[in-house]
């Protein structure tokens, strides 16, 4: 894909120095910089079957079980 993009004079003057620094080309600086940004910045979703997950049928609650543990025997948070 093919695109144009417009840089103020400093930092087209800074893209001009990195690439005699690193001997790398314009276009290779660019790809290596969009891709750290969508890497970096991309939100991350669940899956879609983690999504459409809606429980399994006949499988007790969670809750269901809490009332047959017993007491904590000191208060962790005292």
């Amino acid at each position: 894909m093919n695109f144009n993009i417009y840089l103020d004079d400093k930092t087209a003057q800074q893209l001009q120095d990195a690439t005699e620094i690193s001997n790398e080309s314009r276009n290779s600086i660019i790809r290596q910089a969009i891709s750290f940004w969508l890497q970096h910045h991309h939100k991350k979703k669940w899956p879609e079957s983690i999504l459409e997950f809606n429980g399994i049928k006949d499988f007790p609650a969670f809750e269901s079980n809490r009332s047959e543990l017993s007491p904590p025997k000191e208060d962790p948070f005292q």
